[in-house]
């Protein structure tokens, strides 16, 4: 049996000529329409590993960060659903996806940097939310 992996990286879309989804799925597909031309035929893949930035990722102090952050994960989801679909038989399994710094929320990641000071006293820590 024949296994085969399709590995896609950084996706992360420039934010001033982003690329759209079906540009992106069309131009799979045409490499797809090639494997089996090649010889020896290249293998259709089995399933596919999406890693990297999936997203550009929002700068800090973005007035609408939540919002455009938001709507950069929406297109990344609507991508790696729309490659199960045509690729993979709709099975979104197939699809691994592992995320790279560009795909958290900054102004998350520097929140859970704040120090918080913990009382020594056992009874001071039940007041201060620990």
């Amino acid at each position: 049996m024949r296994f085969a992996i399709l590995h896609i990286s950084d996706l992360h879309r420039d934010l001033s000529d982003e690329i759209n989804n079906e540009w992106l799925l069309d131009s799979l597909q045409n490499d797809f329409d090639q494997f089996e031309k090649q010889s020896p035929p290249i293998t259709r893949p089995t399933l596919s590993i999406v890693s990297g930035d999936l997203i550009y990722g929002v700068k800090p102090g973005n007035a609408d960060s939540a919002k455009e952050q938001k709507r950069q994960y929406q297109q990344a989801e609507e991508f790696v659903v729309g490659l199960a679909e045509r690729f993979f038989e709709g099975k979104r399994e197939r699809v691994v996806i592992l995320p790279g710094n560009h795909d958290v929320s900054y102004e998350d990641v520097v929140a859970s940097t704040l120090k918080i000071d913990i009382p020594p006293e056992i009874e001071k820590k039940s007041t201060a939310g620990l």
